[in-house]
């Protein structure tokens, strides 16, 4: 639903709930409207029956697919006329609307192309009227009759108990007992249409559509013209009416929207489409049980909210603009918006008119004595007889106040700080302003003792003393033992100052130094939820505070206690500037609320009339699987659910609509859930996957502060099959079978064990003996091991005897051959022969030992010993190499031998009687034979043989 503030000039108009095509999903066109028991509403529309209960639309299709034109709630079933077609509409026990024709049972009695235009009810008869006749359908016998007309019948009009048909040419009648008695055959009225009649004095009114009113008393027919009528009716043609409960006239147009009378014909308002009706055509007008004015429009529905204690001023052609601040001054309304000020005269209907001399935005409005002061833009102005005066031009006034004891003074705080205004010859004018405090002046307050509070947007609450003078800021003090907050307010209520945060209301009385929490009005914005920490203090010093879901209005009494009104309406409905909310008393019980697009005015002493008890209903149950479309349950006794219908689906609605009226829900499952859900304006509520078992669905709403009964719902899920009580004892004997079965199963397995036993003790002596045998087998070869151990300690002893002997005998070698040389050694203590005795037979007897010495170094009895030996350690290891590397020559066979001892390059030189370079060049060629690649390690590989 989109909300809407409409006014026409300057009118303060109720709210108009406002419902396109878009919203209930069916044609444009609404031809009538009805109200069925549950207070939900009933539209004929162009392709079927509506119904809204207030939170949902459901739409029935016509049952031929033609135009529904006529709708009327009669008991319990809805009747409905269209193409060729009437009947009646009735909810089943799953509460869905099933339809049931009539005029099926007149068959061919039916004239070519009738249409159903209209519906009535008279004692137990049902009317249903076309252009040709009406067909009177008795409810207790369930036959038919007619009303017939030469020419047809032009309107049948329901008038309270009485029916009421107009005859082309013949004039006016009313039914009775069946029949039609003549009431007036005045040509005035028989041959124009007429839009409704209604009960007026003594006689009746009637309203045509373009030739005007009528009275007719006794027979007597004379024309009616209330006051000014001619003049705002001129031109116009009225389509539908409706008499509203308080005697008002509601008249529907074809091209000027709405216009409602009072009882003397004068026009209290007009709506069209540009105060926010969705068409300038009406098709038809319907009052429901609380007031409300519905509207079936040409183009969608409109309904307007006639009870409601709120009115509004919709700022349509964007004039105005955002509304800041406002004041009642010597019989004038002005408004301080972000385009200018305006102002019109109190309780009229003119438009605004600005004032020139005031540019830019209004901050404020104030009313000291017998001036209005105008805070704006560019400074201060003084409002007088429509004009305005500027006084100071310290840009952006945001509030004016009085200095304490001082009546030619005032303080103003503006964009940069404080600043006076003195009056000096009975004039007003700018002073100075105060130095050593240029922040922002929006909030404060100041007391006695010149101690300015003011609140920074971001900062908190500051102290600012000043002089005597009020010339400068003495001290500025940070109070920061308080919270600080984006949206904070500042207000003085009687002796004492209010900040207001998210945090809480802290106050401040008289002659204490510091600001404490005020339990009582923290409390608000806990219960309300915090909007704004704005404050308001009318010209009654009566606060006012909003709240998400309040509006407190707070008075200061004698006994200094507060008295504390809160008001059930939303403040999203207000279409507020956050943080610059504003609150005017217009007087003791109408007040002006600023809004982003005009204002809204409320009167206090309609609010005990307009909360209502409304009822609360369960109006569908469904159950849903997955991939599946909804199947609706009854609901009229308590159901019995398949365990597969386990997913289920509640929806549920309050009829109210006031838009200013939110309806929030809150539901438990008792069951499935202990605790109630948090409040929500969802209708519908849904749980998924239900366990078997007994259930008791609760709902209850809240409207404003109005609490509804709560609505109960009890159902019970069946257990599954395989919880059944026959499954149960099925699943018992089953258990009987399978306790004798797996007893049976015990015996024979412990009498199998007991053969396994003895088999495995007999298998046990077997494993015992072959593991002596083993022990016996493991002990020789531990000993074997030890042996080959103790021969490879022998070889490696022998090897490094003869790598020692060897590496003795080529030291000796080399000494001799030195001496042969003729030369010194210089690393030993003996000195070698001369060169006179290093030659002849000394000389030959050395080179004899140097041969012998060369003999033994390479003799092959050397090498067998210690073949001999590395085979007793590591046997098989020479012919394996040879099984793998028949290539291998005898010197490399050693080689690989040496290697397998993991014996370095210089020692393997000591034992082959070669050098290092050599064995490097063996190793090289070895590795080649042995197909290595670049990168694998040689020794590795011998290792790993």
């Amino acid at each position: 639903m989109i909300l809407l503030l409409s006014s026409l000039a300057a009118q303060d108009l109720p709210p108009i709930g406002n419902y396109p095509p878009t919203d209930y999903q069916a044609g444009n066109q609404n031809w009538m409207i009805s109200q069925d028991q549950q207070s939900s509403i009933c539209v004929a529309n162009n392709e079927g029956l509506l119904i809204f209960n207030g939170a949902d639309w459901d739409f029935y299709p016509s049952p031929n697919q033609s135009i529904m034109r006529s709708v009327r709630s009669i008991g319990d079933r809805i009747y409905s006329g269209c193409y060729m077609e009437f009947g009646y509409w009735q909810k089943d026990l799953r509460g869905v609307y099933q339809y049931q024709s009539l005029s099926q049972q007149l068959g061919d009695e039916i004239i070519t192309d009738e249409q159903f235009w209209n519906i009535a009810e008279l004692d137990h008869f049902i009317l249903f009227q076309s252009l040709s006749r009406v067909y009177v359908y008795d409810t207790l016998q369930q036959t038919f009759s007619y009303l017939d007309s030469p020419k047809g019948v032009t309107k049948m009009i329901q008038l309270e108990q009485e029916v009421w048909l107009q005859y082309p040419e013949q004039g006016l009648f009313r039914v009775v007992d069946g029949n039609a008695q003549l009431v007036s055959d005045d040509t005035r009225i028989s041959n124009v249409r007429l839009a409704n009649i209604f009960s007026w004095g003594a006689g009746h009114l009637i309203v045509t559509q373009s030739e005007g009113f009528y009275y007719v008393e006794a027979g007597q027919l004379r024309p009616w013209v209330g006051v000014d009528t001619e003049e705002y009716l001129k031109g116009s043609t009225i389509f539908c009416g409706r008499q509203l409960t308080n005697g008002d006239l509601a008249l529907g147009t074809v091209s000027q929207g709405l216009m409602v009378l009072d009882t003397s014909g004068r026009l209290k308002f007009q709506i069209d489409q540009t105060q926010g009706l969705n068409s300038n055509n009406i098709l038809n007008l319907f009052e429901d049980r609380e007031g409300n004015l519905w509207l079936g429009l040409f183009n969608g529905i409109n309904c307007i909210n006639l009870q409601t204690p709120f009115k509004s001023f919709y700022d349509n052609r964007g004039v105005l603009g955002t509304v800041y601040a406002a004041a009642v001054f010597q019989g004038q309304l002005y408004l301080g918006t972000n385009q200018g000020l305006f102002s019109k005269p109190m309780n009229s209907e003119l438009d605004f008119s600005i004032v020139e001399e005031v540019p830019g935005q209004v901050w404020s409005l104030t009313i000291i004595g017998d001036l209005l002061f105008c805070g704006h833009d560019v400074g201060t102005s003084l409002i007088k007889d429509g004009q305005a005066e500027l006084i100071s031009q310290e840009a952006g006034t945001w509030k004016i106040i009085p200095v304490p004891g001082r009546e030619d003074l005032l303080i103003q705080g503006h964009y940069q700080g404080f600043s006076v205004l003195q009056k000096t010859a009975g004039r007003w004018q700018f002073s100075h302003a105060i130095d050593n405090y240029d922040a922002f002046g929006r909030f404060f307050e100041i007391t006695d003792e010149l101690k300015i509070y003011t609140s920074h947007v971001f900062d908190g609450l500051f102290e600012v003393q000043l002089d005597d003078d009020l010339q400068a800021a003495v001290t500025v003090k940070q109070l920061d033992y308080l919270p600080a907050d984006a949206f904070p307010g500042l207000a003085k209520v009687g002796p004492n100052i209010y900040y207001t945060t998210e945090a809480g209301v802290f106050a401040l009385a008289p002659g204490q130094s510091r600001f404490e929490k005020d339990q009582r009005l923290s409390q608000l914005a806990m219960e309300y939820g915090f909007f704004s920490g704005h404050m308001n203090v009318d010209r009654f010093n009566q606060l006012w505070l909003f709240y998400q879901d309040k509006l407190a209005h707070i008075r200061p009494e004698e006994s200094g206690e507060l008295s504390i009104q809160t008001y059930p309406v939303e403040t999203r409905q207000f279409q507020l500037m956050r943080g610059y909310e504003n609150v005017t008393a217009l007087d003791a019980a109408h007040y002006l609320i600023g809004a982003t697009v005009g204002y809204t005015v409320i009167r206090t002493d309609d609010f005990a009339t307009w909360q209502q008890q409304y009822p609360l209903y369960i109006n569908g149950l469904s159950v849903h699987r997955l991939g599946e479309s909804e199947i609706r349950l009854p609901l009229q006794a308590e159901e019995a659910l398949h365990y597969q219908q386990n997913s289920l689906r509640f929806t549920f609605n309050v009829p109210t609509y006031d838009a200013f009226q939110a309806v929030v829900y809150q539901y438990r499952l008792v069951g499935a859930m202990s605790k109630w859900s948090d409040w929500s304006e969802a209708s519908a509520a849904s749980f998924e996957k239900l366990r078997f078992g007994e259930y008791r669905f609760e709902v209850r709403a809240r409207i404003g502060s109005q609490m509804s009964e709560v609505v109960t719902y009890s159902f019970n899920i069946d257990r599954p099959w395989y919880w059944s009580n026959l499954a149960i004892a099925t699943y018992c004997l089953l258990a009987l079978i399978t306790g004798f079965a797996v007893h049976s199963l015990y015996r024979r397995y412990y009498h199998n064990q007991q053969q396994k036993l003895i088999e495995e003790n007999r298998k046990k002596l077997e494993l015992e003996r072959l593991k002596s045998e083993q022990t016996i087998t493991q002990l020789r070869n531990a000993q074997l091991q030890r042996d080959i151990e103790s021969k490879s300690k022998e070889l490696a002893a022998s090897t490094m005897s003869l790598i020692k002997k060897n590496e003795q005998l080529i030291e000796i070698r080399e000494m001799l051959e030195e001496v042969v040389k003729g030369k010194r050694s210089s690393s030993k203590r003996e000195l070698t022969p001369t060169k006179a005795a290093a030659t002849g037979p000394y000389r030959t007897g050395v080179q004899k030992v140097i041969k012998a010495i060369n003999a033994n170094l390479t003799n092959e009895e050397s090498w067998n010993l210690f073949k001999e030996a590395f085979d007793n350690a590591d046997q098989g290891f020479l012919h394996k190499v040879q099984e793998l590397h028949p290539q291998l020559s005898p010197s490399e066979l050693k080689l690989c031998a040496y290697l397998r001892l993991n014996i370095s390059s210089k020692e393997i030189a000591s034992l082959l009687n070669i050098s290092v370079r050599s064995v490097e060049i063996k190793r090289y060629r070895l590795r080649k034979k042995l197909g290595l690649v670049k990168g694998e390690n040689l020794v590795n590989y011998i290792l790993k043989l």
